[in-house]
C-alpha cells in the first residue's frame, strides 16, 4: 500500500499543483512573503536559521530542493554569505556538530563544490547542466570525503548506463 503512494497518481501527491488558480497562487505569494519576513524576524531576535528540503515528497528530487531554499532565504533578504552560513555553520551548530563540520579547516570533514561562476552572484550556478547543453554553470567537480569527482564526466557516464540499460 506504502509503495502505492510513490507511484505518479493524478489523485494524490503531484496533483497538488494542478488546476491552481491565480486566486491560489496570490495566496501562496502573500503567505511566502509572510513566511519570509517570520525567517528574518526569527534570526534578528536570536533565532539560528538552518536548511533542509523535502526531497521525496510531491516529486521533489534530492538537491533541488536545497537549491531553491538557498534562493528563498535570499529573497528573504538575507545576503548570500548569510545565506551560506545558514546552510553551513548554523547547520552544523544545530546538529551539535559545529567543532568537526560546518567549516573547511585542516581534520574537519569537508565536502566542497567547485563552480563555474560565483554563487554570491548568483546560486543557480550550482543547478546541473546537461553534459551536452554547452552552459558554462553548474558544479565542475564535487570533492567527497577527500575523494574529487568531475560531474559532467560522471553525468556522461550515468547518461550512458541509463542508454545501455533502456537496450537490455
Amino acid at each position: 500500500v506504502l509503495g502505492s503512494f510513490f507511484e505518479p497518481n493524478l489523485n494524490n501527491h503531484g496533483s497538488y499543483f494542478i488546476n491552481w488558480s491565480s486566486t491560489d497562487e496570490a495566496f501562496w505569494k502573500e503567505n511566502f512573503r509572510l513566511w519570509l519576513a517570520a525567517v528574518r524576524d526569527f534570526e534578528a531576535r536570536g533565532g539560528t536559521i538552518t536548511m533542509g528540503e523535502d526531497a521525496g515528497y510531491i516529486y521533489q528530487m534530492y538537491g533541488f530542493g536545497m537549491l531553491r531554499n538557498l534562493e528563498l532565504h535570499q529573497e528573504a533578504g538575507f545576503h548570500p554569505l548569510r545565506v551560506l552560513r545558514h546552510a553551513t555553520v548554523n547547520s552544523a551548530k544545530v546538529l551539535r556538530a559545529e567543532s568537526t563540520i560546518g567549516r573547511v579547516r585542516v581534520g574537519w570533514s569537508a565536502d566542497l563544490l567547485i563552480v563555474n561562476g560565483n554563487p554570491l552572484e548568483d546560486f543557480k550556478v550550482l543547478y546541473p547542466v546537461s553534459p551536452n547543453s554547452g552552459t558554462k554553470t553548474g558544479i565542475e567537480w564535487t570533492i567527497k570525503a577527500g575523494f574529487p569527482y568531475h560531474v559532467p564526466r560522471l553525468l556522461s557516464e550515468v547518461k550512458s548506463l541509463v542508454e545501455q540499460a533502456r537496450k537490455q
